[in-house]
């Protein structure tokens, strides 16, 4: 049985169309994968969160270990420095056996050397040496020789007198040499002065 609508045109339901349809469908799909984008982008986002906060109780767990191998690297760069400066003393260190070798070289024929003493305790930076001779000339002639060895700023004959043994006159002098400054060099070991004692000149009898 066939029915009649007599509601008036523009009040009668229209029949959707296909292409209607299909926009509706494709608004229904662009909504659900919207929501579902911001469903997997709010999860993701806690998980960053997540993630974040086990790196930072982790970096607070490492935190001690991280400073004390900070401490350990400022300790070794200073004593890498402390090394570094000990290496450079060590290079510019005087060698007292050196020296004492080369007065020794330096001491004329006919003087002979009876003490070689450093710092002595009425100076400091200082050395003072001793000895006699026979021939008075010989005395300047080594300490000229001295003031041009490289470890004296200056050199001074402070005293020479003569006096007579077994019947033969004998200048015994005292010359004092100024020590270039390095304080690091001036001391044994022990703190004790350094001495030579009993250098002969070459050639002395």
């Amino acid at each position: 049985m066939e029915s009649i609508n007599l509601l008036p045109v523009e009040l009668q339901p229209q029949k959707a169309d296909r292409r209607t349809l299909l926009m509706r469908w494709a608004s229904v799909g662009i909504l659900l994968l919207l929501g579902i984008a911001y469903v997997i982008f709010v999860v993701q986002l806690f998980w960053w969160q997540w993630e974040v906060q086990q790196m930072e109780a982790e970096m607070d767990t490492l935190r001690p270990q991280v400073e004390q191998v900070e401490l350990l690297e400022r300790q070794i760069a200073v004593d890498q420095n402390k090394t570094t400066t000990l290496e450079q003393l060590h290079q510019t260190r005087l060698s007292w056996a050196e020296v004492f070798r080369e007065i020794k070289n330096s001491t004329p024929d006919g003087v002979w050397l009876m003490t070689v003493a450093v710092n002595p305790e009425t100076t400091k930076n200082v050395v003072e040496i001793e000895g006699q001779t026979t021939i008075f000339e010989q005395v300047g002639v080594l300490a000229l020789r001295l003031k041009e060895l490289p470890y004296f700023t200056d050199t001074v004959i402070v005293e020479a007198k003569d006096q007579v043994v077994n019947g033969q006159v004998v200048t015994r002098f005292l010359i004092r040499c100024s020590v270039k400054p390095d304080p690091e060099v001036l001391m044994d070991s022990k703190g004790q002065e350094k001495k030579l004692s009993g250098a002969n000149g070459e050639g002395a009898q």
